[in-house]
């Protein structure tokens, strides 16, 4: 009896070791698999770009052999100076896409999913994936810092840092440039700020928005992008202490509170004294999960938008705010998250901004999605036009989304004839949702039908005296909330641009 038990607890023994040998297997073949992708950046693959990643090999070696910062000790590390006359792609070519997402950091369940769950396409799918290999360039907001540092802001509810040992997830975005200007590049503290800038630097990727001193910090990013010269500026007016806002003799953030301070003169020194092209100014700013912009917001972006701005774009709330077009050019309130922590059903937004100097146009492109446990999922199908309807619904602009998420204003179509809009239709099959075309359909009948539906809504839309009538009557369902900024309205029932007053500089 006694040899038998000792043969029961040897083959439990055996079973026991069997299954630890397996999952200790298991577990470096997943490791493998994962670190051995490789990263779907154009800028990593990219011979002849001149923003090459450094030659860093993440499989084998450990970065902070390379980068060397004492934790214990100041950073004096001053970020990478870039030449504004760099440039990528085909100069000729004078067209180029970029890409805008929000918010991003990767929290550890992130950062657990990519590790142990099969790379970037398990935290990002193919959609996202697809849209950033097919973007010139590629931009968003880092909501975090990149350190070893301990030390944090008691007072503050969230403090976010990212590893250096998780660089290589953040580096297989294939992010060209992260703004820097927010509410927690500084979580733990102006030398944790100057690490960010270092172990990017190092990799190849670049900062906007924060800088030794305050001239470094308010200044744009500059690149010329297939022969477009673009300026990416970066500002935040969500600082949690004022040490945070950068200074003649203070690391930090550009903290923006009237742009016509430094920011408006700027956007048209360059352009009159044409040195770009065009200008993106990317905000933090508005109230979180708020799903309507601010009057500060709505005053801040008609007037960068008036004064030459090409695209004003937002983050900060977490959730995506609505869309306005203002003086014909794109206003984008907040997009929300990108890759941010447990984003449980929680929309987001990213946006492609095409610039064609050629023909004269920009046409920007939303494309809606979801944080869905650890991953960022684009939307399909109703979900996907419940996100257009609600863009429709909620901003003050008369819009229309066609079949592949490119957003136009309604009157400015109405202004274009027949022929124009043939031509839109035979050459980029951008129609409006609900209209089809296909060989055998009438173009002429279809161009004449849009220009008669676009022409009649916007007269509908644009009736200022008919507004002016329920002002006076004492309907205030189209007029500016103070507090809130844009009103909800029923689809149809919008306010008109001229309800939105900007105020100028005092």
């Amino acid at each position: 009896m006694e040899r038998s038990n000792g043969k029961v607890v040897i083959g439990i023994i055996i079973i026991v070791f069997l299954v630890f040998a397996i999952s200790i297997g298991i577990a470096i073949f997943n490791l493998n698999y994962v670190i051995t992708i490789t990263p779907r950046s154009k800028v990593a693959e990219s011979t002849d770009n001149v923003y090459h990643r450094a030659n860093f090999d993440f499989n084998n070696e450990n970065i902070r052999d390379y980068v060397k910062i004492d934790p214990d000790s100041p950073n004096n590390y001053e970020k990478l100076e870039h030449d504004d006359a760099e440039s990528i792609g085909d100069r000729k070519s004078k067209k180029c896409s970029i890409l805008i997402a929000g918010d991003t950091y990767l929290a550890p369940n992130i950062v657990r999913e990519y590790t142990h769950g099969g790379g970037l396409y398990t935290i990002m799918d193919e959609v996202f994936i697809d849209a950033i290999d097919n973007s010139d360039f590629f931009v968003a907001n880092l909501e975090t810092c990149i350190t070893d540092r301990d030390t944090f802001d008691v007072t503050k509810e969230f403090s976010l840092k990212q590893s250096p040992d998780e660089l290589h997830v953040l580096d297989s975005l294939g992010v060209d440039l992260f703004a820097t200007a927010n509410n927690h590049s500084l979580d733990f503290g102006a030398d944790a700020l100057a690490d960010t800038w270092q172990y990017l630097d190092y990799i190849g990727v670049h900062t906007v928005g924060s800088g030794k001193n305050e001239e470094e910090a308010k200044k744009p990013f500059r690149i010329t992008i297939n022969g477009v010269r673009v300026a990416i500026f970066n500002a935040t007016s969500i600082v949690p202490k004022d040490n945070w806002k950068a200074s003649d003799d203070n690391r930090g953030v550009y903290y923006l509170l009237d742009p016509y301070k430094y920011l408006i003169p700027e956007i048209k020194r360059l352009k009159e004294e044409n040195e770009i092209d065009k200008a993106i100014v990317y905000l933090h700013w508005g109230k979180e999960l708020d799903e309507l912009p601010t009057t500060i917001q709505i005053n801040q972006a008609h007037n960068l938008i008036h004064e030459g701005a090409d695209l004003v774009v937002g983050a900060h709330p977490h959730i995506p705010q609505t869309i306005e077009y203002y003086e014909g050019k794109p206003i984008v309130y907040s997009l929300g998250n990108f890759l941010f922590g447990k984003n449980i059903l929680k929309q987001l937004a990213v946006i492609q901004i095409e610039f064609d100097l050629i023909e004269g146009e920009s046409k920007l492109k939303i494309i809606p999605g979801t944080g869905w446990w650890n991953t960022t999922k684009a939307y399909k199908y109703e979900e996907r036009q419940f996100c257009f309807d609600k863009y429709v619904q909620t901003s003050p602009s008369d819009i229309v989304f066609d079949e592949e998420g490119y957003v136009y204003e309604r009157y400015k179509l109405a202004t274009m004839s027949v022929a124009e809009i043939e031509d839109m239709l035979i050459e980029s099959s951008d129609l409006p949702i609900g209209y089809e075309i296909n060989e055998t359909s009438n173009v002429d009948n279809i161009a004449e039908e849009i220009v008669k539906e676009i022409a009649s809504m916007n007269e509908k839309a644009y009736n200022n005296d008919e507004n002016q009538d329920k002002i006076q009557n004492k309907d205030k369902s189209n007029v500016i909330s103070p507090d809130r900024g844009i009103p909800t309205n029923d689809i149809g029932n919008k306010p008109k641009p001229s309800d939105y007053k900007s105020v100028g500089p005092n």
